[in-house]
């Protein structure tokens, strides 16, 4: 077990004395900020659905990851512009659902100390409209699609004292979301999206990396890289395992640098890193 003299020797510090830096307590409490929220949003979902993550079973789980864009079974009788469509999960997309997501991103600002984002009618006739972005949409969504997909692959998430994945999950989660929502500031079904006029509100320097074999989402592996100095990647930026085909690019960044092959394997489903086994096991 490494002792405080052999930390300040790598940190840098005299001895007894190891420099924590000011980042370093932030990063570690994200993940446990996170499972306060998620804790708080998901049973507010299930109970709107009138079930619980205990209760719900597996068919209606699957149910509701369901992509309700419906498509011919056969591939030559697909049109074009069926292929393209943004995903429409059940969950986010259907009256129910979205009625739910909506309950979900106004317990996570109560939560969250910011119930002023919750605005009551001023007006006959006028609904409730909770202030909100599309990063929030993004985050209800992604808490609860991962307890659907657990739900539905009969698995429970190991629970553990660090990163849980849920950064990476949300990116996946904002290029569904992202053309689902409204590309005005006007009230709509109960949502004012306050971002719906940056057209960079869902850029990021980099695209998302691959989360786990369990994601309902087609992933495709990176290919191996062909020197130590540059690594290429291929970057799903949309479709979905029901019905959809992913949009597959080539790009190089330097972030494909830090890019192990227990990614590639997360990604084809041959295996998983220890970080994310943890995050789903049987």
């Amino acid at each position: 077990m490494a002792t405080a003299s052999d930390e300040a020797k790598k940190s840098g510090g005299s001895k007894g004395h190891p420099i924590i830096r000011a980042y370093q307590p932030m990063t570690q409490s994200i993940s446990h900020v996170l499972e306060a929220i998620k804790k708080r949003v998901v049973p507010v979902w299930f109970v709107t659905v009138g079930s619980s993550v205990k209760t719900m079973g597996q068919e209606a789980a699957t149910t509701w990851l369901e992509n309700m864009n419906k498509q011919p079974e056969d591939e030559d009788e697909i049109k074009e512009e069926q292929r393209n469509a943004p995903v429409r999960p059940r969950f986010i997309c259907s009256d129910d659902g979205h009625d739910r997501i909506l309950a979900a991103v106004k317990e996570m600002f109560v939560h969250l100390g910011v119930g002023d984002r919750i605005r009551l009618p001023v007006g006959l006739g006028n609904k409730e409209n909770a202030y909100t972005t599309t990063g929030h949409v993004a985050l209800a969504a992604t808490f609860v699609r991962a307890e659907l997909e657990q739900i539905a692959a009969v698995v429970r998430r190991k629970r553990r004292g660090k990163y849980n994945g849920w950064y990476d999950r949300c990116r996946w989660e904002v290029i569904t979301v992202h053309p689902l929502m409204p590309t005005t500031t006007e009230p709509w079904r109960g949502l004012v999206i306050t971002d719906a006029n940056s057209p960079t509100r869902c850029d990021f320097d980099h695209p998302p990396v691959p989360v786990n074999a369990m994601r309902t989402r087609t992933v495709r592996a990176r290919p191996a890289p062909t020197n130590t100095t540059e690594r290429t990647k291929e970057v799903v930026t949309a479709g979905s395992a029901q019905g959809h085909t992913p949009e597959v690019g080539p790009s190089t960044t330097e972030a494909a640098t830090a890019v192990g092959a227990t990614e590639v394997a997360e990604a084809t489903g041959t295996g998983a890193s220890d970080e994310m086994a943890g995050d789903a096991t049987a």
